[in-house]
């Protein structure tokens, strides 16, 4: 087997493997040693470092594809790919999470009534540094969804099961549902992409999408002079990434997932939620070049939000909040940065700047320091952002569900039979329509139609129903 094969196959499941050991010595009920349990996860971050360090030195890609699914005509691809596009990520995502891990062993070194879980919060530490790296490896945009997905779903269970049970299943699911913001609005994006790519006349195969046909994707969209559509897709993916690098109003997820242990909070705001953001958004540069003079409204909104989260943590005296609004504020420099300067330049530098600030932040939290004396502005504004919040995304989608869930019980279900005569008139005027188009017209708009239904329905159902959750 070639070598630049082994080192990534071996870099890759690392974390894997030590996740695996850590949950099998669980079940079995058989102890790990003090050594193993205090030091292995940052001997797992050293090597898929150095491991990722020698693969970029010896420039040699490593890719592998294998067949996921096949149905008659629908073969779904999958695969790993580590080359220059995603090594940066890779090495520091290992050296965030060994930053953390070091953290950690001084932090329960210190709290001694948190030995009993450590073996748990290392299982999930791991999951999260693997489920990490596949998402950065992945060869397809889809595979990279479901892992993205994947990172929101994991850290929303590990917070259920964090070193101690003072989160409130309000914060959980409040904080999860920018996750979960984030996910929709990706696959918004996919379903832009995918559309675009089943009318490319094979030029582009929707079973391999990948990054590196995304730029003559969004020129080719552009070039159909829907711009509509075009629009639509940016906005979906910029909102993906601007969930990851928690861009206002979405910042309100610091001062959502202040309950969480220390060592839970470090792991977010460093390791497993900027590296994400940076690797989005840098591949929406092609709409950023397209976008032409109309940038200066992006960028104005990128300032305005800078501004605005400088002013809210003027009201804020938790240093956890505190220091989530100066993540917010750097990742919206990288933005703005990448507008103007070259992006792999700006993208080593805000690397830099985050490790920096997650050493500081480490260095108060293992001094117990968690909390200013007091606020710099004495007056209680600081919950703004979180209304916000919860009006975006609690009252306004519960709202919608109360009013499906009054039609359902008080609707006299006789009229329905008209209701449907009202769908099939409709459907009959779209149908002589469509038909003056050609097939494949009808059918994108059929898929359009369809799909907004759809993501409507999914929206209200896992949206609506925060009450009952």
């Amino acid at each position: 087997m070639d070598t630049s094969i082994t080192l990534a196959i071996i870099s890759i499941f690392l974390p894997f493997g030590y996740f695996l050991f850590l949950t099998a010595k669980r079940m079995l009920l058989s102890p790990v040693s003090k050594w193993t349990l205090n030091h292995g996860f940052s001997v797992i971050s050293v090597l898929g470092c150095i491991l990722f360090i020698v693969q970029k030195i010896l420039n040699n890609p490593y890719e592998f594809d294998f067949d996921f699914f096949i149905m008659d005509k629908i073969n779904l691809k999958a695969g790993f790919l580590v080359d220059e596009s995603n090594v940066d990520y890779l090495i520091y995502s290992m050296l965030a999470f060994l930053v953390v891990s070091i953290f950690c062993s001084f932090y329960f070194k210190n709290k001694k009534q948190f030995i009993f879980t450590r073996q748990r919060f290392y299982a999930f530490l791991s999951l999260i540094c693997f489920n990490t790296i596949l998402f950065f490896t992945s060869a397809t945009i889809i595979q990279s969804f479901v892992f993205f997905a994947l990172q929101g779903l994991i850290i929303y269970i590990f917070s259920y099961f964090d070193i101690y049970k003072s989160t409130t299943n309000y914060n959980l699911n409040r904080f999860y549902r920018i996750y979960l913001l984030g996910d929709f609005a990706f696959l918004g994006a996919i379903l832009v992409f995918c559309k675009y790519a089943s009318i490319s006349n094979g030029y582009i195969d929707i079973a391999e999408l990948n990054y590196s046909n995304l730029d003559s994707l969004i020129s080719y969209s552009y070039g159909l002079n829907n711009y509509a559509e075009f629009a639509l897709g940016a906005f979906c993916f910029f909102l993906a990434a601007f969930s990851r690098l928690f861009i206002f109003p979405l910042n309100c997820f610091y001062s959502f997932s202040i309950n969480s242990s220390n060592p839970l909070y470090m792991t977010l705001i460093s390791a497993s939620n900027c590296a994400l953001g940076y690797f989005l958004f840098l591949k929406t540069i092609p709409y950023l070049e397209i976008m032409g003079d109309n940038r200066i409204y992006f960028e104005i909104f990128i300032v305005s939000t800078i501004i605005i989260t400088l002013i809210l943590m003027l009201f804020e005296k938790n240093l956890k909040i505190i220091f989530g609004q100066v993540f917010s504020i750097i990742n919206a420099l990288f933005i703005l940065s990448v507008c103007y300067f070259d992006s792999q330049v700006c993208l080593y530098i805000f690397f830099i700047l985050t490790i920096i600030l997650t050493l500081a932040v480490q260095k108060l939290f293992l001094l117990d320091v968690i909390s200013l004396k007091k606020r710099p502005v004495e007056l209680r504004k600081g919950f703004f952002v979180e209304k916000i919040h919860i009006y975006t995304f609690e009252k306004f989608p519960t709202f919608f569900s109360d009013i499906f869930n009054i039609l359902t019980k008080k609707v006299n279900f006789s009229v329905i039979p008209f209701i449907f005569r009202g769908f099939d008139i409709i459907a009959s005027f779209l149908i002589k329509k469509f038909t003056k188009n050609s097939r494949i017209m009808t059918l994108r708009n059929i898929l359009i139609i369809f799909a907004s239904v759809i993501l409507f329905a999914i929206f209200i159902t896992l949206f609506g129903n925060f009450q009952e959750i």
